[in-house]
């Protein structure tokens, strides 16, 4: 099973895919699946918000996932479950919360 990850406020572009996944593997000891940069939208309510890049990625089997799950805290990345379950979801479009709520 894959764990997804969010990075808040990271701009990832295609071309660095690769070093990206090097990067995870040797610091924060994480094999890297699948990746994909979002803008999140406005926040209901509030005026000027919106617009950030966040970077939505697996994480696959055979991860030490107990040390990944202390290391990506010092970077600011969160699981996609607390995202959610901490009233963050309004942010992502409807699709994004649809193809990966499926995916825990």
């Amino acid at each position: 099973m894959e764990q997804i990850v969010v990075w808040p406020g990271t701009v990832l572009e295609e071309n660095q895919h690769q070093d990206f996944r090097n990067w995870v593997k040797n610091e924060l000891g994480g094999e890297v699946g699948t990746i994909e940069q979002v803008t999140t939208l406005p926040t209901p309510g509030e005026l000027g918000t919106g617009g950030r890049k966040d970077v939505f990625f697996t994480v696959v089997e055979g991860t030490n996932m107990s040390a990944f799950a202390v290391k990506r805290l010092g970077v600011g990345m969160r699981w996609w479950e607390d995202v959610l379950g901490n009233g963050d979801e309004d942010i992502y479009p409807e699709s994004i919360k649809e193809k990966y709520v499926a995916s825990w």
